[in-house]
């Protein structure tokens, strides 16, 4: 009988931790109307951080390979666009699932970074399933667009 009750909480605390983090993306979205539209398909985990030098981006992609990670960065708007695919390596044939939480397939993510950024200073690397993407903050904004090249 006490299992019942816990497996309700459970259930109830991973619900509002769900829905916590909705709100957060919706309300800290530059474009909350995007939100609706990123409902379904795959959305990685992504902490934004800032230091008293830099802003960080951490996101969870592990299984994936660096050469299916592209990123971009447009200064105009401030957003750093990070897109790939997730792809199933296994050659064992699945007749059944039991339990089937792995998303493959792919992604994109924009993210607002909230300073401006020197954009020669951008620094990335992906290890152990996450990528990290550090910018040292600028005095002035940039107004152009790049690609970032993932470091191993």
């Amino acid at each position: 009988m006490g299992t019942g009750r816990y497996d309700i909480a459970k259930r109830l605390s991973a619900l509002s931790d769900e829905m916590r983090r909705a709100l957060q993306d919706f309300m800290s979205s530059k474009n909350p109307a995007s939100i609706l539209h990123d409902l379904s398909g795959w959305k990685p985990p992504t902490d934004v951080f800032e230091t008293e030098d830099s802003i960080v981006v951490r996101m969870d992609i592990a299984g994936m390979a660096s050469e299916n990670i592209l990123v971009g960065f447009d200064g105009s708007r401030n957003i750093l666009t990070i897109a790939g695919r997730r792809v199933d390596q296994s050659s064992q044939r699945k007749t059944g699932y039991h339990q089937m939480e792995i998303i493959y397939g792919t992604f994109q993510r924009q993210i607002y970074v909230p300073a401006p950024v020197d954009v020669n200073s951008i620094r990335s690397t992906y290890r152990n399933g996450f990528l990290e993407i550090t910018f040292r903050k600028a005095k002035r904004p940039v107004t152009r667009v790049i690609s970032i090249k993932i470091s191993l």
